[in-house]
């Protein structure tokens, strides 16, 4: 993640990678690899948001709101 984010939110998904979007009015998306401690950009959001919620949907997808 290039930026210190405020107000974002993080979600572990299935093989250990965390979701981290939104925050402090970005659209702003990233995927965290534990396992070599990298970042990579994720899609943006549509929307700008604060206090992003997620969740992991039985199918794989992340529902945000």
């Amino acid at each position: 993640m290039p930026a210190a984010k405020q107000r974002h939110s993080a979600l572990r998904l299935p093989g250990g990678k965390v979701l981290v979007a939104g925050g402090s009015g970005t659209t702003e998306a990233f995927l965290y690899h534990p396992h070599t401690d990298t970042w990579t950009t994720s899609a943006p959001l549509p929307l700008e948001t604060t206090q992003t919620r997620m969740a992991l949907l039985q199918d794989g997808r992340v529902l945000i709101s």
